[in-house]
């Protein structure tokens, strides 16, 4: 097998890639349909980037989102405020996380995993 840290941000991309094709596909089908399976199709591609990030799709509010929350202006990443109830209220698409799982922070935690790959490779070797 390929190294880690040059297999992660092809994955990344390729998985960001399918998904875009898929919610081409998706918005265009809904020009001419309101069906509620491409409402829910929307919703699957979003969850799935959120799911793709590992903790993006948190467990609830707690220490670590409290310690987010102070930071939240300065982030690169968007969270979701107490209170706050949608990212984008009228965006069909939305699935409820604390942290918005875009295309941005899906490469972010690429480019973190890549680095600590990297860092554990200097350190011990291959793995």
């Amino acid at each position: 097998m390929h190294r880690y840290t040059e297999l992660i941000d092809r994955a990344a991309a390729f998985v960001l890639h399918v998904l875009q094709e898929a919610t081409d596909r998706t918005v265009q089908a809904l020009q001419t349909s309101a069906a509620t399976s491409l409402v829910k199709t929307l919703q699957m591609i979003e969850l799935s980037k959120a799911t793709m990030a590992i903790n993006a799709l948190k467990h609830g509010r707690g220490a670590s989102y409290d310690a987010l929350v102070t930071k939240a202006d300065s982030l690169p990443f968007r969270i979701k405020r107490p209170g706050q109830h949608f990212y984008d209220e009228g965006d069909v698409s939305e699935v409820s996380t604390l942290v918005q799982v875009d295309d941005k922070f899906v490469l972010g935690c690429a480019d973190v995993i890549r680095d600590v790959s990297e860092a554990l490779y200097e350190e011990y070797g291959p793995i």
